[in-house]
C-alpha cells in the first residue's frame, strides 16, 4: 500500500487524514526536491510515532522505495498537493503497474490559494516557471512567450519560480525577457509565503517592485490579464 500525502503550504497543514495514514505506515519517506523545506521533520515525526527518511531527487525518480510497498505500507511526504508535479503522476503510475494500490491524500496548493490575490481561478492560462539564470547559457524564451499569449488571450499568468529563486532575482529576468515592453505599463503580482502566518501579497508596476525587499520564501508571480470590475476592486487594496 502506497500514502501520498500532501503536507499543504505551511507546517500545521497536515490533515487528520495524513495523519492517521502515517500512523498506519510501516515506513514514511519524504521529499523536497519539487519544493523547497517548510516542515519542522521533527514534529512530524512526532505525529507519526516513527522516523522519516527524506528522499533526493534521484532516489524519487529511481522509484526504489516502491519495491517496500509491495508489502508494507508505505508513506510519501509532499509539499503542497501530491498531484501537482508529473514526478508524482509517474510514482502513481508504476505503482499500478506493481499491482501496488494507491491513495492519495489531498491537501493545500498554490494553484488554489492564488486565489488570494482576488483574481478569479477561473482565467488562468498557461502556468509558467521561471528557472535560474546559472542552468543556461542562453536563457529560455518560452516563459514570456506564454505571458504574452496569456495576455493576448485577456487570462492571468501564473509564474512559477525555481526552488529558492526569489522575486528580486525574477523581477530582473522579467524584465531582460521583456523585448515587446508589454510588462513595463502593467501592474503585477508577488505573493510571498501563502498559506503561512508570513504571508504577504505586493501589487505594482514591475519598475516600482524591482526596488522591493520581499518577504519570506516561497515566492510566485502573477501577471494580471484583463480585470473584472471586482478584481479591480479588489487589487486596489492591495497597491502599496
Amino acid at each position: 500500500m502506497l500514502y501520498l500525502i500532501g503536507l499543504g503550504l505551511g507546517e500545521n497543514d497536515l490533515t487528520l487524514k495524513g495523519i492517521k495514514a502515517l500512523k498506519n505506515s510501516d515506513k514514511i519517506f519524504a521529499e523536497f526536491y519539487t519544493n523547497i523545506n517548510l516542515y519542522n521533520l521533527k514534529n512530524l515525526e512526532n505525529l507519526a510515532g516513527k522516523k522519516i527518511e527524506v528522499l533526493d531527487r534521484e532516489k524519487v525518480e529511481s522509484l526504489s522505495f516502491l519495491n517496500e510497498a509491495e508489502n508494507k505500507t508505505i508513506s510519501l511526504l509532499i509539499s503542497g498537493d501530491p498531484l501537482t508535479a508529473t514526478t508524482h503522476f509517474e510514482i502513481i503510475f508504476q505503482a499500478r503497474k506493481k499491482g501496488i494500490k494507491c491513495k492519495t491524500i489531498h491537501n493545500s496548493s498554490i494553484f488554489t490559494a492564488i486565489a488570494e490575490s482576488g483574481l478569479s481561478l477561473y482565467k488562468f492560462g498557461r502556468t509558467t516557471t521561471l528557472p535560474k539564470k546559472e542552468k543556461f547559457t542562453q536563457y529560455p524564451k518560452s516563459p514570456y512567450e506564454i505571458i504574452k499569449s496569456n495576455i493576448k488571450n485577456k487570462t492571468h499568468s501564473l509564474i512559477l519560480l525555481d526552488i529558492g529563486l526569489r522575486a528580486e532575482e525574477s523581477l530582473e529576468i522579467l524584465q531582460e525577457l521583456d523585448s515587446d515592453e508589454i510588462l513595463s505599463s502593467r501592474k503585477i503580482l508577488v505573493l510571498c509565503a501563502l498559506g503561512t502566518k508570513e504571508q504577504k501579497i505586493y501589487y505594482n508596476f514591475l519598475e516600482n517592485l524591482e526596488k522591493t525587499k520581499f518577504s519570506k520564501i516561497p515566492h510566485t508571480i502573477i501577471i494580471p490579464g484583463e480585470l473584472s470590475h471586482k478584481e479591480k476592486e479588489y487589487l486596489s487594496l492591495l497597491e502599496d
